[in-house]
């Protein structure tokens, strides 16, 4: 096995990678933020090139954890369903869940992927 190590732009003072978190439904984001480790932290990631990955992945709801390399390069380092996706502090509630009420459903019987 080959492994390639990245360099992340760190929080400014500290040496943790700065993250974000994105909240995506039908491969449309309804939310990016900071990440709840550091919810002062706003990075505004670029999710042109996320997009249509995440959409592609057939889920209705998807969280990703972003961070951006010393490069400029946003990569993905997290995906996941949503259920272990911590709101930030910093974020009102209903950023995130008034657009998730809004949703329209989908008919039809549910299948698995």
């Amino acid at each position: 096995m080959i492994r390639t190590f990245e360099r992340y732009q760190p929080v400014p003072g500290g040496d943790r990678a700065a993250e974000a978190r994105v909240w995506w439904l039908d491969g449309v984001p309804v939310l990016a933020g900071p990440h709840p480790d550091t919810p002062d932290v706003t990075p505004a990631p670029d999710l042109d090139d996320i997009a249509p990955l995440v959409a592609a992945l057939g889920c209705r709801l998807v969280a990703t954890d972003i961070s951006r390399r010393v490069d400029g390069a946003w990569r993905v380092v997290e995906v996941g369903d949503g259920q272990v996706s911590d709101r930030p502090s910093t974020v009102p509630p209903s950023r995130l869940v008034m657009p998730l009420l809004h949703a329209p459903s989908r008919s039809g019987p549910a299948t698995a992927r």
